[in-house]
């Protein structure tokens, strides 16, 4: 088969004479190189992680490949085979003829070596092969190290324990294969460690093959693996806290799983995309929260993903920090994601080619990327995004600074790549550009002069929609509402930024012309909080028994809401469509309009839903909160002297009538003086008369009277 074809099938009919023995499991063994998918009578009973856009259930294309090496037990730096224990023969061997198919992949075509050895066997489930963990089992730090020699399987059905301390040494090329679920959930005092034995140069992964469970593994670590440390297909994986160190291979390749990945580093590594995602499962979820990434060397990205979009379940990459890259931190290729607060750093290309250099970017596929990126900071970059292949995006309330030029950026002819904020496409990759973005919210900073002129590069209103609203963009006013371009006044620009500091050091200081002037009067930029915000409720106490809302949020999509000790409301769209349009959030279902209320404070209450369909929580609610009188008292609220001038404010009741005056002692031989007449109002509200002529240095008394004085 060398360099003529990469997949083998091969099958075998058997017959079963009677019923078979119900206390007998039906068990599989399979060796291989370097891929396989196993089926009994045509249904899938198993596969392994690593085909390339192999999907559980969807049998692989004649032409399909695997997406990485597997030598087989007779191979240099062989894996023992791995065994499947189907469960109970009887459910699954009905009297009569049954067939066994077997379809076997290569890496390449150019492979020299293929094996494909099944085994399916009648087995007592009491007795388990070499090499293999059929019943629940613990390792303890007081039997720490254990040595792993070959592949060590962990069959269905069956539970391997890794507690706190525990140490995994493992010979050369040998690595462990998780049918069942594996649990190794370290502390911080006392990690989990993956690591290679001594006289060892490397181990080679963990493999996790299709199943229901989900396997855990916390504060551990994990080094000098050879291949992906964590393949996985079909099945669900939950790592909190894992470093991953002196290996060039990827961290995570999964298949059709649902991931929680939380506050872990991910080392670059060298020619490989350190988190490999591809096929989003129908109930599926991914989570990518808390993760520190490297830069990858190469050509790579450092998050490829593939798989998942709306109304389906959909990535969240959340509060991330992306050290540096030279192609791509997120290639989204034609999938959906929600990104926030995340923090890009140094994302500039380090080499010519037709592919630009982007935190975020959409891709092509089965499908087109739609993106919500929301109080994300971009530092020291040449775009913050590339909209391509029809990809679309929301982009509110993120913070953009120092994004420059680079000479080096260029595609493979030798042409320049412009520099901007959004990068609306590569049209000299002959692909289409892309469909449109809503922006608002944003602060664009301290831009190269070529990207202050041209911000938006490709941008053509002829194939894409470009709403933007309430962000400052230095060196233009771009046509829309509240849009500025005025200096942000950030605590601390010239110093220097990393992960640590960016936030403090971009904080808005008093006086920004971007504070409360983003949407619904949030500040504009990253740095305000995440989920719902309320704007309209009123800012004095009011007699105004009634009062509109507007519930909105960076990245949020649908709201629920309560009044003081009320019940919440059911879920309220703030969009009209799961799909990205210029006219994305023109309804009024922002708008809460509250009546009749009684005196007294009174509290709404809101909770927003990403983008991903994940809820802000109930205690973290965003609340406003105002009172109501329903007859404005008869006094002066506030009162404020500067130099000469003294400025005073009190509520004044719709329809009435005032007059302020003052005397300069209290007795009678000063008697009350007009300052001034109020006409009436056609609505309550705080109203402010000034005292042009009160000495800076004597004492003067006010007072207020209703209805005005002859």
């Amino acid at each position: 088969m060398q360099n003529r074809y990469t997949t083998v099938y091969i099958r075998q009919t058997f017959s079963i004479a009677g019923p078979v023995d119900p206390s007998l499991h039906l068990r599989l063994t399979v060796d291989y190189d370097d891929a396989y998918v196993a089926y009994l009578d045509g249904q899938e009973i198993a596969r392994s992680a690593n085909i390339v856009g192999g999907t559980v259930g969807v049998e692989p294309a004649n032409t399909a490949r695997a997406s990485s090496t597997h030598e087989a037990s007779a191979g240099s730096g062989g894996n023992a085979p791995v065994v499947v224990n189907l469960g109970s023969a009887a459910s699954l061997l009905a009297t009569g003829d049954h067939i066994l198919a077997i379809i076997g992949l290569n890496e390449s075509t150019g492979s020299s070596d293929f094996s494909l050895i099944p085994n399916l066997l009648l087995v007592d489930p009491s007795v388990c092969p070499n090499n293999t963990i059929c019943q629940n089992t613990n390792w303890i730090a007081a039997n720490s190290p254990y040595v792993i020699s070959g592949f060590l399987n962990v069959a269905s059905g069956a539970t391997l324990t890794i507690e706190p301390g525990v140490t995994v040494l493992f010979n050369q090329g040998a690595g462990m294969e998780i049918d069942g679920r594996l649990i190794a959930e370290g502390t911080p005092e006392n990690r989990i460690v993956f690591t290679r034995n001594t006289g060892a140069t490397s181990w080679t992964q963990l493999i996790f093959n299709a199943n229901s469970t989900t396997s855990r593994i916390a504060h551990a670590e994990m080094d000098y693996f050879s291949a992906a440390a964590i393949e996985a297909a079909g099945t669900t994986l939950y790592l909190d806290t894992i470093e991953w160190t002196n290996s060039t291979a990827a961290c995570v390749d999964l298949h059709d799983c649902s991931i929680t990945l939380l506050n872990s580093y991910i080392p670059g590594g060298a020619g490989n995309e350190p988190f490999h995602f591809s096929g989003m499962p129908a109930n599926g979820h991914a989570l990518i929260k808390g993760c520190v990434f490297g830069a990858p060397r190469g050509y790579n990205d450092s998050i490829d993903f593939t798989g998942g979009n709306r109304p389906g379940p959909i990535a969240q990459f959340i509060d991330n920090v992306f050290l540096a890259a030279v192609d791509d931190c997120f290639d989204m290729d034609a999938t959906d994601a929600h990104i926030e607060g995340n923090i890009f750093l140094n994302v500039q290309q380090d080499a010519q080619r037709d592919s630009s250099s982007n935190p975020i970017t959409t891709g092509e596929g089965n499908g087109i990327s739609e993106l919500y990126i929301a109080r994300n900071i971009f530092f020291n970059c040449e775009h913050t995004l590339l909209l391509k292949d029809n990809g679309t995006a929301v982009m509110q309330n993120n913070t953009i600074v120092h994004l420059v030029t680079n000479a080096t950026a260029r595609t493979g002819a030798g042409n320049p790549i412009p520099p901007g904020i959004i990068l609306f496409g590569e049209p000299w990759r002959g692909r289409p550009l892309g469909g449109g973005a809503i922006y608002e919210g944003n602060i664009a900073h301290d831009l190269h002069p070529a990207i202050q002129a041209d911000p938006f590069p490709m941008y053509d209103p002829a194939s894409s929609f470009f709403v933007v609203s309430h962000s400052l963009t230095q060196g233009t006013n771009w046509p829309g509402e509240g849009n500025i371009s005025s200096d942000p006044l950030f605590a601390n620009l010239s110093g220097p930024m990393t992960a640590a500091n960016i936030r403090s050091n971009l904080a808005l200081l008093a006086g920004s012309p971007a504070i409360g002037t983003g949407p619904n009067g949030l500040d504009m930029g990253a740095l305000v909080p995440a989920g719902a915000s309320i704007s309209g409720a009123p800012a004095e106490p009011t007699t105004n028994s009634s009062v509109t809302l507007r519930i909105a949020g960076p990245g949020i999509v649908a709201y629920k809401w309560k009044l003081d000790t009320g019940a919440w409301s059911s879920e309220i769209p703030l969009t009209n469509s799961f799909l990205i349009t210029p006219t994305l959030f023109d309804s009024t279902n922002g708008l809460i309009h509250l009546s009749g209320l009684g005196d007294g404070s009174h509290t709404v209450y809101a909770i927003g839903k990403n983008s991903a369909g994940a809820w802000q929580e109930t205690n973290n609610a965003a609340a406003a909160t105002w009172t109501v009188q329903s007859s404005a008292p008869l006094e002066i609220t506030d009162a404020t002297r500067e130099g000469g001038v003294v400025a005073l404010k009190f509520i004044a009741e719709a329809g009435k009538t005032y007059t302020v005056q003052y005397r300069d002692a209290l007795d009678a031989a000063h008697p009350w003086l007009k300052l001034a007449d109020i006409p009436a109002q056609a609505s309550t509200g705080v109203y402010q008369v000034e005292d042009l002529n009160a000495n800076s240095t004597s004492t003067r008394f006010y007072r207020l009277v209703r209805p005005a004085q002859p």
